[in-house]
Parts: structure tokens; sequence; C-alpha cells
């Protein structure tokens, strides 16, 4: 997948979560949520290692969203932007 379509996925996810925001109460919530839409490739491999050997990132929803940025983000998105 290519990295800009990552990072339109990764907006799409946030937007999700802020419209459920009133029912998603904690931070893991919102986490567990978010990663209900990793379903292939690269972002479902980095939930569930996540969920295996960093399970405390999942108790801070802006530092999974910033680690999950840092991984799939792109990293010239005003080049790919043109």
């Amino acid at each position: 997948m290519a990295r800009s379509r990552k990072s339109n996925l990764s907006s799409t996810k946030l937007r999700i979560v802020y419209i459920q925001r009133h029912a998603l109460s904690t931070e893991e919530d919102k986490c567990r949520y978010m990663g209900l839409y990793m379903v292939d490739g690269s972002p479902v491999e980095w939930f569930a290692n996540i969920k295996r050997n960093t399970p405390t990132l999942l108790q801070d929803f802006t530092l999974f969203v910033a680690d999950f940025r840092t991984k799939f983000s792109d990293p010239n998105i005003e080049s790919t932007a043109m």
C-alpha cells in the first residue's frame, strides 16, 4: 500500500474515533477501536505487536496515534501532494 494511501487511512480512522468519542470512554477503547480497522498487511502486524509487546501504549491514545503516524505517515508529504 502506498504511503499516501496509508496516510489517508490514518486520517479516516482518526475521524471515526472522533465521531465515536462519547462511546469510547477510555484511552484503551479508542486504541482498540482504531485497531479494528487494521485488517491486513503492516498495520495489522504493527497493532498485534503493540498488543503483544507494549500493551501500555494502548493506555494513551495520543502516544498510540503518534507511534502509528511515525510508522505509517508519508515522510515527504509535500512532494507526494504535488
